[in-house]
């Protein structure tokens, strides 16, 4: 299903998140407990080619000899499955943005370990990037994107997730002028959660935060990550120019950065690279 909603907008943006909120590494067992990373992944479509492109997951579902109308969820599948799934989705017209919170290096910041703080915050720096690169393709009139410049941002559903809460959050950002986001193209009032399962886009953003979680996240109990399914998305990020870091991929804190330039994966040393200290330029990115 594609995305339905009032008005004119440019773009559709889905969102869906890997890891947890937990603060517990180390569970009574001894034994790894709460992820080290929570990753939040969106998919940016243009509004006018979106149901064209989100049937990149009916292609891969077929080519998995699942049934038709089962939801792909990414963690779900074989390693082969996970590979041929993120080469269908790097076929579509659409650009990845993700956030890496890397909650070691922020347990010291009692906010962040206040309810909802962090996962609030990780929404507000990925909407920067997705309101960046927005403003930036509607700006690119040699390819005329159609539609008012706004963006409908579909977030994957939580149960601990409120629309009114943040919404309240986006609207005290926006008052205070507290963060990055172009208000011309998030608004709080086109935001909304929906199930999984509900549209083809979230399973998408689903894939694109699990790809990368599983490029920084160490596996439990082998203490191994995966970069493959990121390389097959790498060249689909949002960049400006030929720079990814800070765009495409924005780890947080600034350790987090350097978390990633230790990776055994090419790929994610790459993303990891040198970082910009200018603000965000105008750049033609989808």
């Amino acid at each position: 299903m594609a995305i339905c909603s009032s008005g004119d907008h440019s773009f559709i943006v889905y969102v869906d998140e890997s890891g947890d909120e937990g603060w517990r590494f180390i569970n009574k067992s001894g034994n790894k407990g709460s992820s080290e990373w929570l990753t939040l992944g969106a998919a940016v479509f243009r509004a006018d080619t979106e149901l064209s492109q989100v049937k990149c997951v009916d292609a891969a579902r077929t080519a998995m000899g699942r049934q038709a109308s089962k939801a792909i969820h990414f963690a779900d599948l074989k390693h082969e499955h996970k590979v041929l799934y993120c080469r269908e989705i790097a076929k579509a017209s659409m650009r990845p943005v993700v956030v890496a919170m890397h909650k070691p290096s922020l347990f010291g910041r009692v906010a962040f370990r206040q309810k909802r703080y962090l996962y609030h915050y990780a929404s507000k720096l990925l909407l920067e990037r997705v309101s960046w690169l927005c403003r930036d393709r509607y700006a690119d009139r040699s390819r005329p994107v159609g539609g008012d410049g706004t963006a409908h941002v579909v977030f994957s559903h939580r149960r601990v997730f409120s629309r009114t809460e943040f919404q309240s959050y986006l609207n005290l950002l926006r008052r205070n002028g507290g963060s990055g986001i172009e208000w011309g193209v998030i608004d709080s009032e086109h935001v909304e959660s929906k199930p999984h399962q509900a549209y083809r886009g979230l399973q998408i953003a689903d894939a694109l935060a699990s790809a990368f979680s599983t490029a920084i996240e160490k596996h439990p109990e082998y203490g191994i990550t995966e970069g493959r399914y990121i390389a097959e998305l790498e060249r689909t990020f949002y960049r400006n120019g030929d720079r990814i870091l800070s765009y495409g991929v924005k780890p947080f804190p600034s350790d987090a950065t350097e978390e990633m330039a230790l990776s055994e994966w090419d790929t994610v040393r790459k993303m990891a690279g040198p970082r910009s200290q200018s603000p965000p330029r105008k750049t033609a990115a989808t």
